[in-house]
């Protein structure tokens, strides 16, 4: 199986992120089995054109992953990950050269000690006037609205 996972809203400011994934044996299984792998890659990339601007940032696999260089083989009963319980694959990246941090979460309101019907109030107040500027087409206002969002 393989996923994508974007990843961006965890990567709120510059430091240091412990990666982790633990391999667990199928369902109904105890150990392992031969077949058990994982692969983690971590790229920086711009999705207006990703394929061209692809960067690896950081590369973690099992130990009985197939290498992709095939003059490289791998002694198979040494790498092996069969009859263990789970297998923790674990990694340390360091964001570095973020384009902003993003203050907004970083220091952001607990939205939990704010009452429900205040929020409720607030968000239709904020959505009836965005709707009242679109229905004026007063694009002024809305691209002073939006701004901050667009430069971000």
């Amino acid at each position: 199986m393989s996923i994508s996972i974007p990843i961006n809203h965890v990567l709120l400011q510059n430091q240091e992120f412990d990666i982790r994934a633990i391999i667990l044996p199928a369902h109904g299984k105890d150990t392992l089995e031969s077949s058990s792998a994982a692969q983690i890659g971590l790229y920086l990339l711009d999705y207006v054109a990703p394929k061209e601007t692809e960067i690896k940032l950081l590369s973690l696999v099992t130990p009985n992953t197939q290498e992709t260089n095939p003059k490289k083989k791998q002694d198979v009963s040494i790498n092996n990950l069969s009859n263990l319980p789970k297998y923790e694959l674990s990694g340390m990246f360091k964001a570095e050269g973020l384009p902003f941090e993003v203050n907004g979460w970083i220091n952001s309101i607990n939205l939990s000690e704010i009452g429900t019907q205040t929020l409720l109030t607030n968000t239709y107040k904020f959505y009836k006037r965005l709707f009242d500027i679109i229905a004026r087409k007063d694009t002024e206002t809305y691209f002073q609205l939006t701004n901050e969002r667009d430069i971000l």
